[in-house]
């Protein structure tokens, strides 16, 4: 599902040269990437939450324009909202807020 260049060791260097030297050469890979791994989602309830998700990453990124640490601290944001959300969810877990990411995730790996 993702490309090669994603999987390979020299993918990061090669991803971070195009990054620079190319933006928008880059921007549009990415979004190929993105295109094509939600395309390959085949339950359809599915592929609409993840193209609701990637709608609402785009918008809320979309503010910072290049400001790369904006970005990232936006991005960090979304995450601990998305937590939050299947914590509320899910209270059976009886997940605190001091429990690392990795505890989190992995109870909900194991159903």
């Amino acid at each position: 599902m993702v490309n090669d260049i994603f999987a390979s060791s020299v993918g990061h260097d090669y991803l971070s040269c195009l990054c620079k030297s190319d933006p928008k050469g880059f921007e549009s890979m990415v979004r190929s990437e993105i295109r094509k791994t939600i395309n390959a989602v085949r339950d359809k309830e599915s592929k609409q939450k993840l193209i609701r998700m990637q709608f609402v990453i785009d918008r809320t990124l979309r503010v910072y324009g290049d400001n790369r640490t904006a970005r990232l601290n936006a991005m960090i944001n979304l995450f601990w909202q998305g937590m939050n959300g299947l914590i509320a969810e899910h209270p059976e877990h009886k997940i605190t807020p001091k429990q690392k990411t990795a505890e989190i995730v992995q109870l909900f790996h194991k159903k």
